[in-house]
């Protein structure tokens, strides 16, 4: 089964979008610069990476979750199977 997702800002449960932190361009800097800076920076770009809403890019958690729970009583969905609120 699919994990369902919700913003916690907005209420969308639209698909989420993955995100990376930080600067391509910088990262590609450094790596000309030197090794251990670029080394350095990229690890730290794809230890941030995380999953926000497409529609503020905001925090989304699971439906199953405590956060997700308080999201969906928020903004006045009844269960996991409510049509999404935001188009």
């Amino acid at each position: 089964m699919r994990t369902e997702y919700i913003c916690e800002s907005c209420g969308s449960r639209s698909a989420r979008e993955r995100i990376t932190k930080g600067s391509l361009q910088i990262e590609l800097v450094l790596w000309a610069l030197l090794l251990l800076p670029g080394l350095l920076y990229g690890f730290w770009r794809m230890a941030t990476r995380t999953y926000v809403c497409r529609h503020c890019k905001r925090n989304v958690s699971p439906l199953t979750t405590a956060k997700g729970k308080l999201a969906l009583k928020q903004f006045g969905c009844k269960s996991a199977s409510t049509p999404d609120l935001v188009g």
